[in-house]
């Protein structure tokens, strides 16, 4: 007769942290909470990835209702999603930041922007590839980040956010540097206080989840509803930011990071109505496949995993899905907004 199979794995983690000092104890057994599923995901990840790159990679983005939407796997695998990260020179991958550079570019190549001579602004872009790609397609930019006597939180430059310098927005692979040079621009620019210098005078703006730094979720709707002031008529508007998906009712706000809810949404698409423009179509449907269901958990990159690796963690790094995460205990994934100047 067979001895009775018993989980032993509560215990193990309990006896493996107990020795430990008691900041070390927690992080492993947080460690140890997260590294089963996010190893699983990131097999099924690659297993996902495989299949995917064996399906012809679509030559145009084609067209796709132009919607205000929340992220989501089937668009990451959608011919317009495959193909800007393509486009961008990324190896495709299920993180909401390549769905932020897709969602961005697919926005702009709808409404007519990804054209020689259009002039886009570029706000708080720290060292993202977006001002050199555009400028490859024969825009103008202006792109900069937030002016460093602002007080720049550390961590922007510690980890290499942060625009500072015009070089920092060159992305060689992607134009060359005397073409760039002659198509981009370095401005830094408040987004809490838009210059009027810069009313009317661009064909479209864009930033890449900045709104949610802006000290509140009224300073980010304000910035929202400002940044139209910035457009040409005809002009768009098109950022994305954090959103708190599935509605959880306490609101997150802090002074360097804040999440959004529909219901912010609903009000910026009636106010911006004021100011002469509309917000595209509202779509909260955050997805049923398997990516939007995974939950991602800390730690969630290198930096960290180095962290416990410091620390005497026999770790490596999980590639693991990021669609969606949790962020102290609110499950959260990108929102794209688009808005349309008459």
């Amino acid at each position: 007769m067979h001895a009775e199979y018993t989980d032993h794995s509560a215990q193990y983690a309990e006896d493996c942290t107990s020795s430990q000092p008691q900041e070390l104890a927690a992080e492993i057994k947080s460690f140890i909470d997260a590294i089963s599923i996010k190893g699983l995901a990131s097999c099924l990840s690659g297993i996902s990835i495989q299949k995917l790159s064996e399906r012809e990679l679509p030559s145009q983005p084609g067209l796709s209702p132009l919607k205000s939407k929340v992220a989501t796997q089937a668009d990451l695998e959608s011919d317009w999603g495959r193909y800007w990260i393509h486009e961008l020179g990324f190896p495709f991958s299920y993180n909401r930041k390549m769905w932020e550079y897709a969602f961005i570019l697919q926005a702009l190549s709808l409404t007519g922007m990804l054209q020689d001579g259009r002039l886009g602004l570029g706000l708080g872009c720290g060292k993202e590839p977006l001002p050199s790609y555009l400028a490859a397609q024969g825009c103008n930019i202006v792109a900069g980040d937030k002016p460093a006597e602002k007080q720049i939180p550390s961590s922007w430059q510690q980890i290499g956010t942060y625009t500072e310098s015009l070089e920092s927005l060159f992305w060689e692979r992607l134009l060359s540097k005397s073409e760039f040079e002659k198509r981009v621009q370095l401005q830094y620019v408040d987004m809490n206080d838009l210059p009027s210098d810069i009313y009317g005078q661009f064909d479209f703006c864009w930033s890449v989840c900045a709104v949610e730094h802006l000290g509140s979720i009224k300073a980010g709707l304000d910035f929202l509803l400002n940044s139209i002031k910035a457009l040409k008529p005809g002009g768009v508007s098109v950022h994305t930011l954090e959103f708190n998906y599935l509605n959880i009712p306490k609101d997150f706000e802090t002074p360097s990071l804040c999440f959004f809810k529909a219901e912010h949404m609903e009000s910026l698409s009636e106010e911006i109505k004021t100011l002469g423009a509309t917000l595209c179509p509202l779509d909260f449907d955050w997805g049923n496949m398997v990516f939007d269901r995974y939950i991602d958990l800390p730690p969630y990159n290198k930096h960290r995993w180095d962290t416990l690796q410091k620390r005497g963690l026999n770790v490596a790094p999980f590639s693991a899905p990021h669609l969606k995460l949790n962020y102290t205990g609110i499950p959260i994934t990108c929102f794209g907004v688009i808005a349309i100047k008459s």
